[in-house]
């Protein structure tokens, strides 16, 4: 297990794959930022869609990826299967703050934060990061995000990077 053998803490880019240049960025200002270990995790998240066939549609780019991450200095890729995020009968549904998400995007996307929160709270737990790195591209996503890691009092700095998408 890579994160049992390395003592060092952990700064955490969690991502989606299709991995592009603002994803570069984040991993890149992970390495750079102070000398932990730099982790990238890919996982579709099924909860993050309104439409299923948007689920299946969405580009599973695993191997570009894997090398866009470690070219830009990651030093392992978590790569989750479903059943590690929603462990049969055990998994702890986390849901977005009202006021934050019921703005915005969060008018046409009902449920969309909740999603976010429940996958991201799961690799939280799971990865322990020091540091988490989190594109300011997805603004609300972003104030979410750094709620609920205060609310949970979960002892995770955040860093947001700006950040630019084609």
């Amino acid at each position: 297990n890579w994160k049992a053998n390395s003592k060092e803490d952990i700064n955490f880019v969690p991502t989606m794959g299709n991995l592009h240049n603002g994803h570069a960025e984040l991993i890149s200002s992970a390495k750079k930022f102070i000398p932990n270990k730099t982790l990238v995790s890919i996982f579709i998240n099924p909860l993050q869609f309104d439409n299923e066939k948007d689920l299946i549609t969405y580009p599973k780019t695993q191997n570009k990826d894997i090398q866009l991450a470690f070219s830009c200095g990651a030093e392992a890729i978590f790569i989750p299967s479903r059943q590690e995020i929603f462990p049969e009968n055990n998994i702890i549904y986390k849901k977005a703050s009202k006021k934050l998400s019921s703005k915005l995007c969060g008018l046409k996307r009902i449920g969309h934060f909740d999603g976010v929160c429940t996958v991201v709270y799961r690799l939280l737990d799971i990865v322990k990061p020091k540091t988490i790195f989190l594109g300011e591209k997805d603004w609300q996503q972003l104030i979410i995000l750094k709620n609920m890691i205060k609310e949970m009092k979960l002892n995770i700095e955040v860093k947001s990077i700006s950040n630019q998408r084609d």
